[in-house]
């Protein structure tokens, strides 16, 4: 009997100690994660990144301020919703390039935001795994 509970009470430690570690590994992640998200909201221009889909994953505050869209709002749109006319078109073609590429590419296009003003831009792709 005294031996079974001499290894519960190990295992009860071991346990103990698995949790200590992995609340610290948690508290780590949230404060690496706050400060990837203070970098990017520091950026002077907007920051986004979409999936092969068009879908947005990740943005700044920036991002928000300069298009008037809420962080509600955002998500919702897709990458190509931002364009119209060749923009569109040629957005498009550079999208596809970066993916199927993995190269930089560079483009100026004019931006629709919320107001429906359009507002000219210089938007670098780069192709990323996450």
């Amino acid at each position: 009997m005294a031996e079974t509970i001499a290894k519960l009470q190990a295992k009860l430690a071991t346990l103990k100690k698995e949790v200590e570690e992995n609340k610290k590994s948690f508290e780590l992640l949230q404060a690496e994660q706050l400060f990837s998200e203070k970098v990017l909201d520091s950026l002077p221009g907007m920051f986004y990144l979409y999936d092969e889909n068009g879908k947005l994953i990740r943005w700044n505050k920036n991002h928000e301020t300069l298009t008037g869209f809420t962080a509600a709002e955002l998500p919702k749109r897709k990458i190509l919703d931002w364009f119209a006319g060749e923009d569109k078109k040629r957005i498009t073609t550079e999208i596809n390039e970066v993916f199927k590429t993995g190269n930089r590419r560079e483009v100026e296009a004019d931006v629709i935001v919320k107001s429906g003003q359009k507002i000219p831009f210089y938007i670098t792709g780069v192709r990323m795994i996450v």
